[in-house]
């Protein structure tokens, strides 16, 4: 097998695990990628996709811009998978944003944008006039999964709740409902005009990429109605795809992800996978958090679960020698500065002169 291999020193294992899901000597359909930050989990996803580039794969790195909803991770896949291959899908997808689209252009020529309701004002009212338990209760109220924020306590669940409720175009429920809870707090007005029913309508809709939409008139059981029904079409098309070729779906900076992307994720494609109907498809999943399967027998029977550490000091040394052409004389100072931390490492040897790192490939 071809590996990169100046940047590769002490991830063998990874590489040799990932080789033999590849070749089927493994039986393994998830393969998650943990790390602190700068690590080297992107490159390693990196060099992943290049040993698999005979296969078709899609790839999302949850720090590009965009709204990441469900839709849209199907989208990406679509769109890197080929779209002619997701016919069912796609007119699915089209025919409900068209109909949602048709409703606003019915209601007026112009689209206003609806008000805007100050996210710091309810930051301050959430952390100042609600306790960590009263917040859960007015997540809970809103049907929103708190435990899968990223963080928890007081200032974190109410940052990311309003991060997510945002996303929804649901704040002016937050507003609503926190009222009730806190008369007395400060709200901010959220105002509509009996006579502007286009705003009314474009606050109603949940805002997608590429300018995809939901229909005004879906509730939140539609919604989920609309979520299953689309990721079954999905899923049905994807494991034909994937009986005449190998198909990988790579999520990058998982700890990026928002709250209906993890969930979408974890319940609906990993649980696929657990299902035993997508068998000739690998996700993968990096970041410095990852889905949690512990605890799940049919998520961990089918996972390849690893952690990136630190180099130790002979690799260190393997490194900074073989790899940079740099002299060993200061290598334990080095080591104690950079920790083995490979960014760090890879810093301090461009300092030093070393040579540049070549993307040559050689055989392990």
């Amino acid at each position: 097998m071809d590996y990169f291999v100046p940047e590769f020193v002490n991830r063998l294992p990874q590489l040799e695990a990932f080789e033999n899901v590849l070749a089927g000597r493994l039986n393994r359909h998830i393969f998650l990628i943990e790390g602190e930050g700068a690590i080297g989990k992107s490159f390693l996803l990196e060099q992943f996709l290049y040993m698999a580039d005979q296969r078709m794969f899609s790839r999302l790195d949850f720090r590009d811009e965009g709204a990441h909803t469900f839709l849209s991770l199907i989208q990406t896949a679509i769109s890197d998978l080929g779209y002619q291959r997701f016919p069912a899908t796609s007119t699915a997808i089209n025919r409900v944003t068209i109909e949602a689209q048709n409703t606003i252009l019915l209601k007026s020529e112009v689209v206003h944008q609806p008000q805007e309701i100050d996210q710091a004002q309810l930051r301050h009212i959430l952390t100042e006039y609600f306790s960590l338990a009263d917040l859960q209760n007015l997540a809970f109220d809103l049907s929103v999964d708190y435990e899968r924020f990223p963080g928890q306590g007081k200032d974190n669940i109410a940052r990311e709740l309003i991060t997510y409720l945002k996303n929804q175009g649901r704040l002016s429920e937050l507003v609503s409902a926190g009222r009730k809870w806190r008369p007395a707090a400060p709200w901010p007005e959220v105002t509509r005009s009996p006579s502007d029913e286009s705003s009314l309508a474009y606050q109603d809709i949940a805002l997608y990429d590429n300018n995809h939409f939901l229909p005004p008139t879906m509730d939140r059981w539609q919604q989920q109605a609309f979520e299953q029904s689309i990721s079954a079409l999905f899923f049905e098309e994807l494991s034909v795809l994937a009986q005449d070729q190998a198909v990988i779906l790579s999520y990058d900076s998982f700890e990026k992800a928002p709250l209906e992307a993890c969930r979408w994720l974890v319940e609906q494609l990993l649980d696929e996978l657990t299902r035993g109907r997508l068998q000739n498809v690998l996700v993968i999943v990096s970041g410095r958090e990852i889905p949690n399967v512990s605890g799940k027998h049919k998520l961990t029977s089918i996972t390849v679960q690893t952690r990136l550490e630190n180099f130790d000091f002979d690799t260190v040394r393997t490194y900074w020698v073989t790899c940079r052409g740099l002299s060993g004389d200061l290598l334990e100072r080095i080591y104690e500065e950079t920790r083995g931390h490979p960014h760090e490492l890879a810093k301090k040897a461009n300092e030093s002169g070393g040579r540049p790192l070549s993307h040559q490939v050689m055989v392990i």
